[in-house]
């Protein structure tokens, strides 16, 4: 045995590092793990960094029913045939189509369905949304992606998480579906902006992510939180308790009025105070500004969808989540499509995804939002179509 102490470390790191690929090949071989990606629903690993930043992870093209352009729907040639009307749908997960049985049933395609069987124009709607993302998230992907395929209108599927960094519940969400839960947005940053400069340090650093020790780490530590966190498991922001308690529906949007009073155009932040700032409002209100820029820039007509939270509609407790975002839109010069009216015809238990899921509506809630958008683009055909 060496007696040299940089002898005895260097052996030390070799058999440490020896164990740990026998113990990969091992639990690769042997006892493979995916993790879940939406909640703990099995789908497939979808999921891929980006090298933007501000959007950490990106959906995997050609995965499950992912196209090659990394989108989920069919093939669509990017330059669009002038006879076609074309409307892109932007959002996070319920736009993606949680909650509908497939891709055909999600409320982009059931809308293609009855545009195309009532109207003799030809519609294509493209379906952009992105499980997770928050309006930061949507813009940098409707910059990157959605633009290129020259879109008449733009419809972004909101949600009222959506200005945070990142859209959903942290608890639900592991690591390795490139998800917010275990790996920070500061560590994406810095891997975008520095490690995937480098293919090798790229390469590296994707192994390790997707490795069997590091997916089992992160499943542990993600147990041991949930095991040791205080044992209230619902989504403080969507309390039923609508109060002025910090992170209630009626507190945040309270202050996010009066950050839309104070707000100019030239987005003059510097009143916020700290716990603004830490949820992100200056590149939300950014995000939401350069959209209608762009769409403005470009002649593309925005519409904001709002779809309601899932619960009781004969005593609505998140009327003034609409009311804030009806505010927001027409400070900015978007119109509005609000789904509340026809959701609150229906049965609210009757729409959900799951008994408790807030947010994912099934194929009867998406065929809802799907006539409701054919029928107002019926009544406000505008110039586009």
């Amino acid at each position: 045995m060496p007696k040299h102490p940089i002898l005895k470390c260097g052996l030390f790191v070799f058999y440490l590092l020896f164990l740990l690929l026998i113990s990969e090949f091992i639990l690769k071989t042997f006892f493979p793990i995916d993790f879940p990606v939406i909640d703990t629903t099995t789908m497939p690993f979808i999921y891929q960094i980006s090298d933007n930043p501000k959007m950490g992870y990106a959906l995997r093209p050609g995965m499950g029913d992912m196209n090659s352009a990394g989108f989920r729907d069919f093939e669509y040639p990017k330059n669009k045939n002038p006879d076609v009307a074309r409307i892109a749908v932007i959002g996070d997960s319920i736009a993606f189509g949680i909650g509908a049985s497939q891709r055909e049933t999600a409320y982009a395609k059931r809308l293609e369905m009855l545009l195309n069987k009532e109207s003799k124009k030809r519609f294509e709607v493209l379906n952009f949304g992105v499980p997770g993302y928050g309006t930061v998230q949507i813009f940098e992907r409707f910059k990157d992606k959605v633009m290129g395929y020259e879109p008449d209108i733009v419809i972004y599927g909101y949600w009222f998480n959506d200005f945070q960094r990142y859209g959903g519940d942290r608890r639900e969400r592991f690591l390795v579906d490139i998800s917010r839960d275990s790996l920070r947005a500061k560590i994406w940053e810095f891997y975008s902006s520095s490690i995937s400069k480098h293919a090798l340090f790229k390469k590296m650093a994707t192994r390790i992510l997707e490795s069997q020790l590091f997916q089992r780490s992160c499943l542990l530590s993600y147990r041991l939180r949930k095991h040791f966190s205080a044992q209230d498991h619902t989504d403080r922001f969507f309390s039923n308790k609508a109060s002025d308690d910090a992170g209630t529906p009626k507190y945040w949007y309270g202050v996010f009025s009066e950050c839309v009073k104070k707000c100019d155009r030239g987005n003059n932040m510097r009143f916020l105070d700290k716990e603004l700032n830490e949820q992100d409002f200056y590149e939300y209100w950014n995000a939401f500004h350069g959209l209608a820029d762009d769409c403005k820039k470009h002649a593309v007509r925005l519409i904001l969808l709002l779809t309601p939270v899932l619960s009781d509609f004969s005593d609505y407790q998140y009327l003034p989540l609409h009311e804030f975002m009806h505010k927001l839109a027409e400070s900015m010069g978007i119109e509005v499509l609000d789904t509340l009216g026809p959701f609150s015809r229906e049965n609210y238990k009757e729409l959900r995804m799951k008994n408790r899921d807030l947010c994912h509506f099934n194929d009867r809630g998406h065929f809802i939002v799907a006539k409701t958008i054919a029928e107002y683009l019926d009544r406000n055909p505008g110039t586009t179509l």
